[in-house]
């Protein structure tokens, strides 16, 4: 039997199907259409880590969905998206844990131990890099899903049918405004705990605060798996930096001078490796890829222009703030 994804939040609401039902159906959606999302085939270990955080963690996700904005299946996608960006941060991290315990152990009992010298470390296995995503076409999305019900339509983001905040924007203080506006930006980092603070602080409703970060998430799904693919990048180069600095240093250790192991070729990497390093992390230092929204989105989104946006930030830079 054929799913039809975008009739789910019907048939809950009516209690043809509950919550927990629909979650395991969609999850079984994401096990048999991988390329939809964008995930390989032959990645089961992604593709097992996504399912099952989807499962344990997407119970809740219904709530927040708004038929204004678009289909469900437009929020299905995106929020499959987001749990695969989450589970490839989760991934990368581990692999970087693991790289540097690797290298800070043989470094540790090399200088501990003369016989670990003799060891040959080009027989000792090396993991690969995680899966970096990459977007996918349109086109190939449409072609995947072989069928128009799963078509990705544009979200309306007219001022008709953004989320209730700009009434918010009437009636608040100078500081809840500004409260609120540093949520907006930090839409991307921001944490359901929070979202529940900042509602009962700037006392609005949180559904509609929900609805607005959901809103600008959706245009960060780019910048985020942009920013995730430059510190693979960044986290690649200190792991393989490392590991020339290890080969340095048995060949300093063992006197080895055959051509197969020649210390200038290892040399050039190393000093490669080195720069790249250092690139990567000005890069990331200076924020080129920033993964938050324009000062026009949040405009969009309170009912103000972006000189009253950018007025508000610099008012939270300079500390300075009175009623």
């Amino acid at each position: 039997m054929k799913l039809d994804i975008n009739s789910i939040p019907e048939k809950i609401k009516d209690g043809k199907l509950t919550a927990r039902e629909a979650v395991n159906q969609l999850a079984v959606f994401i096990v048999q259409n991988p390329a939809i999302f964008g995930l390989p085939k032959n990645d089961e270990d992604l593709i097992s880590e996504v399912v099952m955080h989807f499962l344990e963690k997407s119970e809740n996700s219904f709530e927040h969905f708004n038929p204004n904005y678009g289909s469900f299946f437009t929020y299905f996608f995106c929020y499959v998206k987001s749990v695969i960006i989450t589970c490839s941060r989760k991934r990368m991290t581990r692999f970087t844990q693991d790289s540097h315990s690797i290298n800070e152990s043989i470094l540790d009992y090399d200088s501990h131990n003369e016989a670990y010298s003799s060891i040959d470390f080009n027989e000792i296995g090396k993991g690969t890099v995680p899966y970096s995503i990459k977007k996918i076409p349109v086109e190939a999305f449409q072609l995947a899903s072989k069928s128009e019900n799963y078509k990705i339509k544009k979200i309306d983001s007219s001022k008709n049918n953004l989320p209730k905040i700009r009434e918010f924007s009437e009636h608040s203080t100078k500081i809840e405004r500004i409260i609120l506006i540093l949520a907006l930006k930090s839409s991307y980092y921001i944490t359901d705990e929070q979202i529940t603070r900042i509602s009962e602080i700037c006392r609005i409703n949180e559904n509609h605060l929900r609805d607005a970060i959901h809103l600008l998430n959706q245009d960060l799904i780019e910048k985020a798996e942009r920013h995730i693919s430059l510190v693979n990048r960044r986290n690649r180069a200190y792991y393989l930096k490392k590991k020339y600095e290890n080969e340095l240093s048995q060949i300093e250790l063992n006197n080895i001078n055959n051509l197969s192991y020649s210390k200038d070729k290892i040399t050039k990497k190393y000093e490669n490796q080195s720069n790249h390093l250092e690139l990567f992390n000005e890069l990331l230092k200076n924020g080129v890829i920033n993964i938050r929204p324009t000062n026009k989105a949040v405009a969009d989104i309170m009912g103000l222009c972006e000189r009253q946006i950018s007025y508000y930030l610099n008012k939270a830079k300079s500390l300075t703030i009175e009623e």
